[in-house]
């Protein structure tokens, strides 16, 4: 099915290329701790923080046969949280990791792009179809000298990325997958979750940077109280000796 979407849009793009094979070379089900601040926290709403968020983790790669040999061009990892994770992970996916290499060949040369795209929009297809309902994705590109999947590129693609460049890559990816009806809208973080109630009602991945800034907030905001408690029976056990 990706394939057949990654042949077609190359097709109604007029660019010729040697077949491009997709593939998932890894799925296995995993389990992501909750951390210790987001379990000792007494919660408005009075509901127990999950201890864990189970997930499906998924490999995606793309390659070309060049030259009679397959070329790596594109790696997906994905987490996968279905129907039977608690909320607020039920039905989300979340893009772990993203990366690809320029050595797709085609006629005109420089369509990757349309390769990458077709991908990760079929499988938001499918996704859909398997009762996902929300995907998300940190933009936020490597920097100098690290690399998030594909090691030793050459120099020539070695250079950061600069994440208005990244930002713009995903926006028109999306807006074309809105166009099409894959996704009904898409915005940022803020956007999304401005409305919320508590801390608890924001979605956590395995490894994703909110799975560590979200705790260590909750941390902070609840020492804070604690200081502020210790400091108002202080002040009453002075009112009453004075009285």
């Amino acid at each position: 099915r990706v394939e057949a979407a990654v042949a077609r849009t190359l097709a109604e793009d007029g660019v010729s290329a040697s077949p491009v094979a997709v593939r998932v070379t890894s799925a296995y089900r995993e389990r992501a701790a909750s951390k210790a601040p987001m379990l000792e926290r007494q919660w408005s709403s009075g509901r127990e923080y999950p201890a864990e968020f189970p997930f499906t983790s998924r490999c995606v790669v793309a390659v070309q046969r060049q030259a009679a040999a397959d070329v790596l061009l594109f790696v997906m990892y994905v987490q996968e949280y279905g129907a039977d994770c608690p909320a607020p992970n039920t039905n989300r996916i979340y893009i772990s990791y993203l990366d690809s290499v320029r050595y797709f060949e085609s006629d005109p040369p420089s369509k990757r792009t349309l390769v990458y795209h077709a991908i990760i929009l079929e499988y938001l297809a499918d996704a859909a179809a398997r009762g996902f309902q929300y995907c998300h994705v940190w933009v936020e590109p490597p920097k100098n000298n690290q690399e998030y999947i594909l090691h030793c590129r050459p120099p020539p693609d070695r250079k950061p990325m600069k994440r208005e460049v990244l930002h713009g890559w995903y926006v028109r990816m999306l807006k074309l997958a809105k166009d099409k009806g894959v996704v009904t809208r898409f915005g940022s973080m803020h956007e999304e979750f401005r409305g919320i109630t508590s801390a608890s009602q924001i979605p956590m991945f395995y490894g994703d940077q909110w799975e560590v800034t979200v705790p260590d907030l909750a941390k902070q905001q609840q020492s804070q109280e604690r200081r502020r408690g210790t400091a108002t029976s202080a002040h009453a056990a002075a009112a009453s000796a004075a009285a």
